[in-house]
């Protein structure tokens, strides 16, 4: 998902390579859940409350612009996989870096929206 414009480039492979060799300690998505639940606060929680939480998290937490019902985690790593895409190029050089800073992208509320969410 993360090269999915060129799947046979070589640099983003050999850019990736050191992530996926870390990455083969989890062979399947229960030992993944597993994985994340015990590096948070559910280290105490039995296995299958830990892996109820780890899902519960991942639905609700991780992105929640993209979506949070329970059926979407593919669009949030088909996002995932985009993000990642775009920070390789940028540290490729291929495309030039956003400036973050720039007022085009910064979203401005009018006054009297502001004024009626601060006397809500």
């Amino acid at each position: 998902m993360i090269c999915f414009d060129c799947p046979d480039d070589a640099q983003m492979s050999e850019a990736l390579r050191a992530s996926l060799a870390e990455a083969k300690i989890v062979e399947n998505e229960e030992e993944a859940l597993d994985y994340i639940a015990k590096r948070g606060s559910a280290q105490a929680f039995i296995k299958e409350n830990r892996l109820n939480y780890s899902r519960l998290l991942l639905e609700s937490e991780l992105l929640p612009h993209v979506s949070t019902r329970p059926g979407d985690m593919t669009r949030k790593a088909f996002f995932l996989g985009y993000m990642a895409n775009k920070l390789l190029k940028g540290f490729l050089g291929r495309i030039d870096e956003d400036d973050r800073d720039y007022y085009g992208k910064k979203r401005l509320d009018m006054a009297g929206s502001l004024l009626a969410s601060h006397f809500r």
